[in-house]
């Protein structure tokens, strides 16, 4: 069974062409000049239950753009995705409780919050029941050989 579909997927984003100088610059302001950038070309393919993936490729060249428009945060500009047999931008409440998305961007960590305690935040933030975090936490550490860094209760 096929827990991902994407068929002709396409995003092309709108980026305003910087010019050189005082002068370009206050011209750029006043009309700006934009350019289409393609971040996704016509990729298609399915991921089926129990299958195991992984996304690389250079910077730029459109993972964390896949990774947004198959959690829903951003719309693309063609083609079809079906997740869990959800669109993602009806962002109904049983699909986003079934999905999770970490960028890895410095500006989502707490640098001030134990890690534990960030799990407790997504725990309350996406209601997880107790014994499924638990399951969860304890099976994560494990896979990261991390539990040694904190107690799970």
């Amino acid at each position: 069974m096929s827990i991902i579909k994407v068929k002709d997927l396409r995003k092309t984003y709108k980026v305003n062409i910087k010019r050189e100088g005082f002068k370009e610059s206050i011209k750029n302001l006043i009309k700006p000049q934009y350019k289409e950038v393609e971040a996704i070309k016509n990729i298609s393919f399915q991921i089926d239950d129990a299958e195991l993936i992984g996304i690389v490729g250079l910077n730029g060249a459109g993972k964390t753009t896949l990774l947004k428009i198959l959690s829903g945060l951003i719309y693309p500009t063609g083609g079809e995705v079906n997740v869990l047999d959800y669109n993602p931008w009806d962002k109904k409440k049983e699909f986003l409780k079934q999905i999770g998305m970490a960028a890895g961007q410095k500006s989502q960590l707490w640098w001030d919050l134990p890690a534990i305690e960030s799990y407790k935040v997504e725990k309350a933030i996406y209601q997880i029941e107790e014994v499924s975090y638990n399951e969860m936490l304890k099976e994560l550490s494990e896979m990261l050989d991390v539990e040694k860094l904190f107690t799970i209760c």
